[in-house]
């Protein structure tokens, strides 16, 4: 979001300039897929985001972004150095987490359906 920000200020692209943001992760190769308790590491995945961002008259906004951690949750997970490599290892299991996703994600949900100004249960347009 922040290159996206910085390239979205007025004058940051002349007229038929274009910026291509890329950002990608591979969390997964953190994943220690010979140890059971790793396994269900579920929120370790890889992933890739692409925007292209054009000067001029094709200039945008951005509506809204939001991100959320609980904290609180910080230490069920750590890495630990094995083989050259970064291995996610997670500590013995306790109840919420899945609620706690479910929670944050709805709230993120909501947050940005409320920025966006839409009524849930309406359609945008009406």
């Amino acid at each position: 979001m922040t290159a996206v920000r910085l390239l979205s200020t007025a004058g940051a692209l002349d007229e038929n300039t274009y910026a291509l943001v890329l950002v990608g992760d591979r969390l997964s190769r953190m994943v220690d897929y010979r140890d059971p308790d790793s396994k269900a590491l579920f929120n370790f995945g890889d992933a890739a985001a692409a925007v292209l961002l054009g000067g001029g008259p094709s200039r945008f906004r951005v509506v809204h972004s939001a991100m959320r951690t609980d904290g609180s949750w910080a230490d069920y997970y750590a890495g630990e150095l094995t083989d050259g490599r970064v291995l996610i290892r997670r500590a013995e299991h306790r109840k919420g987490l899945g609620e706690a996703y479910v929670r944050h994600f709805t709230a993120l949900v909501d947050e940005t359906v409320a920025a966006l100004g839409i009524t849930p249960g309406t359609s945008p347009t009406s």
